[in-house]
């Protein structure tokens, strides 16, 4: 993590007019890049058979877990980078801290881990047809 904000630092205060980055951004950049990581030495040591298993019959195997992550992908990183790029388009400094509105807060709980009580997740929304894996 230091080593992160040291380099998002160094960008971030970069004089020759290269593109900065905020650090919450480069943490999040860093967090993406170890989890590809994972999921190739996951991929790499992980049978067939049991990279297609599903664990029940309603849940989705790993193979499918990372095919939505791959058809979201698609949709959303465009909107990201159209965000980014308006963003510096603006041209005034992004703030100290990035924060979430209340409908980023509610995207998030949605979609994000979700509370469990025991076994039992709570909040579970099922997603839209466009991001479920075709086999």
């Amino acid at each position: 993590m230091l080593a992160a904000q040291a380099a998002a630092l160094h960008l971030t205060e970069d004089l020759d007019r290269t593109p900065r980055v905020h650090l919450q951004l480069a943490d999040i950049t860093q967090q993406l890049d170890l989890a590809s990581a994972r999921l190739g030495r996951l991929a790499a040591e992980t049978p067939a058979e049991v990279w297609n298993l599903r664990p029940t019959p309603k849940a989705w195997s790993a193979a499918e877990c990372v095919a939505h992550l791959n058809l979201s992908s698609r949709a959303y990183v465009p909107l990201l980078r159209a965000a980014l790029d308006e963003a510096r388009a603006v041209g005034e400094p992004a703030p100290r801290h990035l924060r979430r509105t209340f409908a980023g807060f509610l995207l998030s709980a949605m979609i994000g881990p979700l509370p469990r009580i025991g076994r039992r997740r709570f909040f579970r929304i099922p997603t839209t047809p466009t991001f479920v894996p075709s086999f």
